[in-house]
């Protein structure tokens, strides 16, 4: 696990089946951070393909039987205006301005986790669509339990070492992801299907 992974401030640029988790806010831990490189994806409102640094965090819903894991994609950037940045303020409050932000404290941090189903056709998608703050008590941050798995943050270079045990991602594993990356395939080849961007709002992740 890498020991830190910091983004710069305002920077402009295995499991597969698994149970569908209910809706709602759930008690969840960031398990994992996952570096997936640079990946072929359209540019915002073009037909233009372009490649884009890309982030994939899962978590594990605590307060749930069986305690299922979900994921979500970011491209990795913290301009104001990126989702990851806007994700990231609405769970742990706002970056300081002009810093640099070290992803490996998301790591193990619990927050609660807002999700939703989408359907299209037979297929039931989860999306993620926020992360907050765990509620006060009396002043105090109410406690979770501790995850299932441990938490992990993996930079592109440490492939091999990605968990089997995370969910799929567009219907793939996070190695064949990898594995597709400019970093490893080098920058003339690209990934057999270009991805949109984002899948909506949230990056729906098939189950």
């Amino acid at each position: 696990m890498a020991k830190t992974w910091k983004v710069p401030a305002r920077s402009g640029n295995g499991g597969g089946a698994l149970e569908v988790p209910e809706e709602g806010n759930h008690t969840a831990v960031c398990v994992a951070l996952i570096d997936l490189g640079h990946q072929l994806r359209r540019k915002y409102q073009s037909a233009e393909e372009e490649w884009q640094p890309m982030l994939y965090l899962a978590w594990e819903l605590v307060d749930l039987d069986g305690r299922p894991l979900v994921g979500r994609d970011f491209k990795l950037s913290l301009h104001e205006k990126s989702g990851l940045r806007h994700f990231i303020e609405q769970w742990i409050g706002k970056l300081a301005d002009g810093a640099d932000f070290d992803l490996i404290s998301l790591a193990g941090r619990a927050c609660l986790l807002n999700v939703v189903h989408e359907t299209k056709g037979e297929r039931t998608f989860v999306r993620i669509e926020g992360a907050s703050p765990l509620p006060k008590v009396k002043g105090k941050v109410v406690q979770c339990e501790a995850p299932s798995h441990e938490p992990c943050a993996l930079t592109i270079e440490e492939h091999e070492q990605v968990p089997l045990w995370l969910p799929y991602l567009y219907g793939r594993s996070l190695r064949e992801w990898r594995g597709t990356s400019r970093e490893r395939r080098g920058k003339a080849a690209a990934p057999a299907a270009a991805v949109e961007e984002e899948v909506g709002a949230g990056g729906s992740i098939p189950f």
